[in-house]
């Protein structure tokens, strides 16, 4: 699995003078896969599974079931009491 919490803008005339900083959350019970990749600034929800080699660059909703290299929502999932 790979957290990155730094990143740097895409234009080319400023990418070697400015680095973005961003926390990732990982809320509780949460299930990563291997290989997987959170990008900068992302918060994965209480419950969710990330599959293996998924790529997350958005907030994932909680109780959610998360695959492939573009972030596709399988599935939500019930709460467990």
């Amino acid at each position: 699995m790979t957290l990155t919490t730094g990143g740097h803008p895409v234009e080319l005339a400023q990418r070697q003078d400015y680095v973005t900083l961003a926390p990732i959350v990982i809320e509780d019970h949460v299930w990563i896969g291997a290989a997987a990749t959170i990008t900068p600034g992302v918060t994965i929800g209480r419950g969710s599974v990330i599959g293996a080699g998924a790529v997350i660059a958005d907030d994932v909703p909680p109780l959610s079931v998360v695959t492939g290299a573009s972030f596709v929502t399988r599935k939500s999932l019930e709460p467990h009491s």
